[in-house]
């Protein structure tokens, strides 16, 4: 805790949470890459992933009230535990599930790095049975992170799981912003909100596509064709 605390002094915090704060992240997923956002301000945060890696738009693009609502692959909204959360296949879209997560048990390591400038500590955690790790400058001060990471004493620039299978890099930051959630995507939200869902149903609705999709695959494969991996939840 000493060493934490050495640390936290070390290196003076420049932003304060009630402040607007915008990061953009690079999801990786093998040799794909994503484009993502993430916004925050009065305590509430957003993350919205782009489902099409050829279509890489800026924080000023994805905030604007010109920005198309399809074009999201999946938007997060948390507000302290609580993860509200659409989907990447077309029937979750505009379907908005409820997910009380449990909160990631970090462990902070010794270890160190620098992103974009930001000299970072390194935490090691569990999230729902995988184990994790992220990268978070005290410099800036949040708990928050991409995707459902957060819980640390700074602001996560970089974070994934242990075999880097999915990976979030952030790009580029930007502290004390202007930009906010557009009033037309607020309201599509706000829509979603009043039918929202269950986790366990949101999971469900996803298996239901997979199978679908890996049956009429397999149904036009060649026999003997068999999958690795089903990704079902």
């Amino acid at each position: 805790m000493s060493k934490l605390i050495s640390f936290l002094l070390l290196f003076p915090t420049i932003f304060f949470s009630q402040n607007k704060l915008v990061v953009e992240y690079a999801e990786i997923w093998g040799s794909n890459i994503h484009s993502c956002t993430m916004i925050e301000n009065n305590n509430k945060t957003y993350f919205f992933q782009i489902g099409n890696e050829k279509n890489t738009p800026s924080a000023e693009q994805i905030l604007s009230e010109n920005y198309t609502i399809k074009d999201i692959g999946y938007l997060i909204s948390r507000e302290n535990n609580l993860f509200y959360l659409t989907g990447l296949i077309p029937k979750l879209r505009n379907t908005i599930a409820e997910d009380n997560a449990p909160p990631i048990q970090w462990k902070i390591t010794n270890e160190t790095s620098e992103i974009l400038g930001f000299p970072c500590k390194k935490a090691i955690g569990n999230f729902r049975g995988r184990e994790v790790y992220a990268y978070f400058t005290p410099q800036i001060s949040t708990n928050s992170g991409p995707w459902k990471y957060y819980g640390l004493p700074g602001l996560i620039l970089k974070a994934g799981d242990s075999d880097d299978k999915i990976v979030f890099v952030a790009t580029r930051v930007l502290l004390n912003s202007k930009l906010d959630v557009s009033d037309k995507l607020h309201n599509h939200i706000d829509e979603m909100m009043l039918k929202k869902i269950t986790i366990k149903e949101f999971v469900d609705i996803e298996n239901d596509f997979i199978i679908k999709m890996k049956n009429r695959i397999s149904a036009s494969s060649p026999p003997g064709t068999f999958w690795l991996s089903d990704y079902l939840r």
